[in-house]
Formats: C-alpha cells, structure tokens, sequence
C-alpha cells in the first residue's frame, strides 16, 4: 500500500479571480509554478494557491477535481471561501509529508 498523496488544489489571480483546478502529488511544485513559470505568466504574476485537499487514492483526487470543475464561477468560489475565507495565499501552509 503506498503511501502516496495527492492534491487537488486551485490557484487564483488576484486581479481578475480567475481560477485553475489541478491535481499534483507535489505541493511544493505548485508553489515554485506559482512563483516562477508557466502558472505565474498565465494568472499574470499575481497568482496564489487559495485551495487546497489531500488524498491517498488518485482517482478520488481526479474526482473532485472533476466536481470542483463542473461548478460554475461563483459556486467555485463558496468552494474557497469555505476553506479559505479571507483568499490567502496558503503557500505557507504547505508542508513536506
């Protein structure tokens, strides 16, 4: 049994609220896109990890990143806000497992 995690997580721009769901099993990688790469440039270097879940099996991952998707805009947004009230950049929270 692997002891793997997974992470579904959501990136936001802080000038416009547009927002991109992903699954990675490497926080800490979202964190360097955010700050340094193809992520930052797409959100305008203005971007942050707002969301953020963990999971063991991969297709539960998957799954939720498909339910989070499906949502329209503003419902994505209670998503975060329920998790995340204030919008803040949870880079810091990120932890090595």
């Amino acid at each position: 049994m692997s002891n793997q995690q997974y992470y579904v997580y959501i990136i936001t721009n802080t000038e416009n609220n547009l927002t991109t769901t992903g699954v990675t099993n490497d926080l800490e990688k979202i964190q360097h896109c955010i700050h340094s790469g193809s992520k930052s440039e797409q959100h305008g270097n203005k971007a942050k990890l707002v969301y953020f879940e963990y999971f063991s099996d991969i297709k539960e991952a998957l799954q939720r990143e498909k339910e989070i998707n499906i949502r329209t805009n503003p419902n994505r947004n209670s998503v975060i806000s329920w998790f995340n009230p204030e919008w803040e950049d949870l880079v810091k929270d990120i932890r090595k497992n």
